[in-house]
């Protein structure tokens, strides 16, 4: 049993406690928050949990799923200067933290398989492309949701898939690369998967960047490079410092 198993009752205490913390100013972003949890049925998921549980305390954003948007909430975000962002979801900045709001039909998996809805808190862990992030807080329940594979992430330290299908596995080349920095394992279904797709979108994964994080993080030179060191073999093209760059999967 993991230490998230053994301590579930502990940590949902103290996420609810740091949640509304991160959302708590006494004013506007207090309000949002209350706001949401008062109407509708919420669910956090992302990097804002995973950081929590690992101890980090440095968010971008923060990620919601709610399952009975409607237009009172549309017009609540416009109010706030939110909008619709690219991916189908709606972005809202308040005091410098960026909150992005996703219908739940708008999540692919629900896109896939509408029938989600009924067993939501316990299926939507199973909708993240990675194990890290297969972990869920229901705000009105005040519950956490997560796969095996979380636990495994958890004790293993070791990256990999738990829903393949994904509409921008461009998008999933480059979070794979904030795991490589941080150190951590890349599973061999991972590496395929970056392998079956490098070469069809490499092209992508710059405009990719700028599409969801507003900025190039990591230009494509640097992650041929990254990617290169987890193979014993060159796999990827050669970059701009060993050769003139060539985009031809060997």
């Amino acid at each position: 049993m993991t230490a998230l198993e053994k301590n579930k009752v502990l940590i949902e205490e103290m996420l609810s406690l740091y949640i509304e913390k991160v959302f708590w100013d006494n004013n506007s972003k207090q309000r949002f928050f209350n706001y949401l949890k008062s109407n509708y049925n919420c669910f956090i998921f992302g990097g804002i949990i995973v950081d929590y549980l690992l101890k980090r305390t440095n968010h971008r954003d923060v990620d919601i799923v709610i399952d009975n948007f409607d237009n009172d909430l549309i017009e609540y975000i416009e109010r706030l200067n939110g909008s619709k962002n690219s991916f189908g979801g709606y972005k809202v900045v308040i005091d410098n933290l960026i909150i992005d709001i996703w219908p739940i039909e708008k999540t692919w998996a629900f896109k896939r398989n509408n029938t989600l809805n009924f067993f939501l808190p316990m299926l939507l862990p199973m909708t993240s492309f990675f194990n890290a992030t297969s972990i869920i807080y229901s705000l009105s329940e005040q519950k956490l949701y997560w796969t095996e594979g979380f636990s495994k992430f958890l004790t293993e330290k070791k990256v990999d898939i738990v829903f393949e299908e994904n509409p921008y596995p461009e998008l999933c080349i480059v979070k794979t690369i904030d795991y490589i920095r941080n150190k951590y394992e890349i599973s061999p279904n991972l590496k395929k998967y970056i392998r079956q797709f490098f070469g069809v979108k490499y092209q992508l994964l710059e405009s990719i960047q700028i599409k969801h994080y507003g900025f190039i993080k990591y230009s494509l030179n640097e992650i041929i490079t990254i990617l290169q060191s987890l193979e014993d073999n060159n796999r990827y093209p050669k970059t701009e410092k060993e050769e003139e760059r060539q985009f031809t999967l060997f």
